[in-house]
């Protein structure tokens, strides 16, 4: 047995411990010789707060649910704060805060440059959102070292903070040890995001450091590898692109020794993070994985 695993089979407490050091020691620092390479700002408070106007947050996945959104709820959430998540560029929408990850350039290459091209494109529309790269840790070249000129404008980097568990008990207390260390503070550590398997449990934690009262989920819907750009009526120039199998579960709420289903995840931080600070979580459609847990958002929300 090696001594990795030896180490995972250490009781979880004492295992994160000697997680997160082995993580400043070696991950972080990669992180920040990456951000360093790309000349790129640290993510801050100050930053997030400008774009902040609205206590309602709507995030932005690319399930095919989008496509079913009437034109009079994309009005609606243009009036509030929204952020959305990697190929989100391909829609027309454009969000006031964008997170992708990284993208290591040996380790998915045509994926990398697709995603080149795509911020290339929307570069412009795209000037005065908020921009975050993540997942920056990686060795080589990879996409932050390649992102366009025109793309860097209020474009920022933030280290994310993983949270490793096998099972809610562990994710609750390795939360509650982040916590502890003032990962959570609404006014500080911008530059790290906890983030447990998905971008989406990222967002929702930073949703709740931001002080939003609502958070609506908008295209998680959590059961294939299907993307709303997959539509050929909608998206004809990007509906063959599949860089995984549409039809295949959805790999984020699948089950593995390490990782919880994000469906377990989000109802954890909704337990953990957003019910006890008085944040209310709904859903845009019920076409997703976490209904009927987490409702669907009010008629009143989509009308004021």
């Amino acid at each position: 047995m090696s001594l990795k695993d030896l180490i995972k089979q250490l009781p979880h407490p004492l295992f994160l411990r000697l997680f997160y050091f082995q993580y400043f020691f070696r991950e972080r620092r990669l992180a920040d010789a990456a951000r360093r390479r790309a000349q790129l700002p640290l993510l801050t408070a100050e930053a997030l707060y400008q774009a902040k106007r609205s206590e309602v947050l709507f995030i932005l996945g690319s399930g095919p649910s989008i496509n079913q959104i009437p034109e009079a709820r994309w009005q609606v959430m243009a009036k509030h704060d929204t952020a959305a998540l990697n190929f989100w560029p391909l829609h027309p929408f454009v969000p006031r805060m964008y997170f992708f990850e990284s993208i290591g350039a040996d380790v998915d290459r045509p994926r990398n440059e697709f995603l080149l091209s795509v911020l290339q494109a929307r570069a412009a529309d795209y000037q005065q959102t908020i921009k975050v790269a993540t997942e920056v840790h990686g060795r080589g070249r990879q996409t932050i070292d390649a992102v366009p000129e025109a793309f860097r404008k209020n474009l920022y980097v933030a280290h994310s903070m993983p949270a490793p568990a096998r099972n809610l008990r562990e994710l609750a207390y390795a939360f509650g040890y982040l916590r502890a260390r003032g990962f959570f503070h609404p006014h500080k550590n911008y530059s790290r995001l906890v983030k447990y398997a998905s971008s989406l449990s990222a967002l929702l934690l930073l949703g709740a450091r931001m002080g939003y009262r609502r958070m609506v989920l908008c295209g998680i819907d959590l059961r294939t590898q299907e993307y709303f750009f997959q539509e050929p009526a909608r998206f004809p120039q990007y509906a063959h692109l599949e860089f995984i199998p549409r039809w295949q579960p959805h790999d984020t709420n699948t089950s593995l020794e390490w990782r919880l289903p994000a469906a377990e995840v989000v109802q954890q931080i909704d337990r953990q993070f957003l019910k006890p600070a008085g944040i209310n979580l709904y859903l845009e459609n019920s076409d997703s994985a976490l209904w009927p847990d987490i409702p669907l958002a009010p008629d009143w929300l989509w009308s004021s």
